[in-house]
């Protein structure tokens, strides 16, 4: 549901206003441009984090934004990463491994026990969605954790 305004304007007609408000720091144009953006329902979450983050709007606004990412079943794929950028896709995964931790001192999530290195290649290989060597690993058994992982491609 979209909030209420006086104005109907599209995200992309918000954005070139934001662009000149920009270029000409027209401070109270670009507050404005910025309310009126986030009342906006139909940007997506991605959409609306890179086009905030493009115009260096407050913190406070993308908290939130970021925290919905934290929040959702699923972790950023490679486009969204890409759109959001390294720094930001980084703090993501930090707060979601942070928030997802098992207690422990160190506030990160152990492997579970019995996890060898084999495992853990055998988890690269099919985000990477590469054929392994032998379908066994190096000691001789067959590993299938977190099969339901999709490949990066």
């Amino acid at each position: 549901m979209r909030k209420y305004s006086l104005f109907d304007w599209t995200v992309a007609d918000w954005t070139i206003v934001l662009e000149l408000t920009q270029q000409w720091e027209f401070n109270e144009v670009r507050n404005l441009a910025i309310r009126e953006l986030d009342k906006l329902t139909e940007i997506p979450l991605i959409e609306r984090i890179a086009l905030y983050q493009r115009f260096k709007v407050d913190q406070d606004l993308l908290l939130p934004l970021y925290g919905k990412l934290c929040s959702r079943p699923e972790a950023l794929n490679e486009e969204e990463s890409e759109a959001i950028g390294m720094k930001t896709t980084v703090l993501i995964f930090r707060a979601r491994e942070h928030l997802r931790a098992q207690a422990s001192d160190s506030g990160m999530s152990p492997l579970p026990s019995g996890l060898d290195v084999s495992d853990v290649h055998h988890t690269l290989r099919k985000l990477l969605d590469t054929t392994p060597i032998s379908p066994t690993d190096q000691a001789g058994k067959k590993t299938d954790l977190l099969s339901n992982l999709e490949p990066m491609n």
